[in-house]
């Protein structure tokens, strides 16, 4: 998956949602999942550990567990190191794994 393709999964995974209102009007944004108003960004997932941080809120405490299983498995047995150094990018990839909307 590309940047931009696991941005928007993980966005939308968070409540974020195209904004019908501006589409109508020809542009593209986002509604914020607080529904306080449309953005034409959406958070960068794979570049902000902030931003995974925000993401991670959104998991139960199940998925949390299976997140930070696949983290450990994916991070560790490359990197022979400790997840917490893992990247935005290795963590948004865990994520979407463990939701089951990673795409090969």
């Amino acid at each position: 998956m590309t940047d931009q393709e696991i941005n928007i999964a993980i966005a939308e995974a968070c409540g974020w949602k195209r904004c019908e209102p501006c589409a109508k009007n020809g542009y593209f944004r986002w509604r914020t999942p607080e529904n306080t108003g449309c953005r034409v960004d959406l958070p960068s997932y794979t570049a902000d550990l902030n931003a995974m941080h925000e993401a991670e809120k959104v998991l139960t405490a199940e998925q949390f567990q299976d997140y930070d299983s696949e983290l450990t498995d994916q991070y560790v047995l490359h990197q022979s190191n400790n997840p917490i150094h893992a990247t935005a990018r290795q963590r948004a990839e865990a994520f979407l794994r463990t939701s089951g909307k990673w795409k090969e």
